[in-house]
């Protein structure tokens, strides 16, 4: 479940980008609300292994293996920036002042030096939705976890609709997006490319206050 997520979010971080023109020239990014992250590769870091005890109970590091993999700028600027928003939600402001600081620092070199790879990014996100999007409504619907196949609803709609973009951004670049305004959810990921916004996201129904307006650069 978790790395179709996290692909849905890193694409729409790629449109971001793609919009303030960062992608293939270099420069910063200035969204008017951080929006889910940046741009990264398709591949999601994995956690790092639980320490293991000795019968001492004593604990007992992990040594570095295939479980832990060097995270980039762009992939560091989205888990910080989604740490913020829990942060947020949980009325912790300062933590979350703290977390979004360091996601605007690495957005900005992670737009600087990092390019997109489309094609590994359309790629996972197809197989997320061949694959990983049916075996994880499987397992919600077996477990009856009514909250996961909302989001799962929520999260494979997004992804096609960003897939879909992603694919007319690689063909056409940025001219479809030339002297027009792009919208992104902040609750569920929607993106809108057009001056007004809906009144409601067709996606998850939150009021349309919740469609924030990217600013270009």
């Amino acid at each position: 479940m978790k790395p179709a997520v996290f692909r849905s979010t890193l694409a729409v971080s790629a449109i971001v980008l793609a919009l303030a023109g960062c992608l293939q020239e270099g420069g910063a990014i200035s969204p008017s609300h951080a929006a889910n992250g940046s741009v990264a590769p398709a591949t999601a870091p994995a956690a790092a292994p639980a320490p293991k005890r000795e019968e001492s109970g004593a604990p007992q590091t992990a040594e570095p293996g295939d479980d832990l993999r060097p995270m980039s700028d762009a992939v560091l600027a989205a888990v910080l920036s989604n740490l913020a928003r829990g942060c947020e939600k949980q009325y912790k402001a300062a933590e979350s002042a703290l977390y979004q600081e360091l996601a605007d620092f690495y957005t900005k070199r992670a737009a600087t030096n990092e390019k997109t790879d489309f094609d590994a990014l359309i790629a996972g996100m197809n197989e997320d939705l061949s694959n990983v999007y049916p075996q994880a409504s499987a397992t919600a619907a077996q477990t009856g976890d009514r909250g996961a196949k909302r989001v799962l609803v929520w999260s494979e709609k997004v992804t096609r609709m960003a897939a879909s973009i992603l694919s007319r951004y690689e063909s056409e670049g940025g001219a479809f997006l030339e002297n027009t305004k792009v919208w992104v959810c902040d609750i569920c990921g929607f993106i809108y490319i057009g001056e007004v916004p809906p009144a409601v996201c067709p996606i998850c129904k939150v009021p349309g206050f919740e469609i924030l307006e990217v600013a270009r650069t």
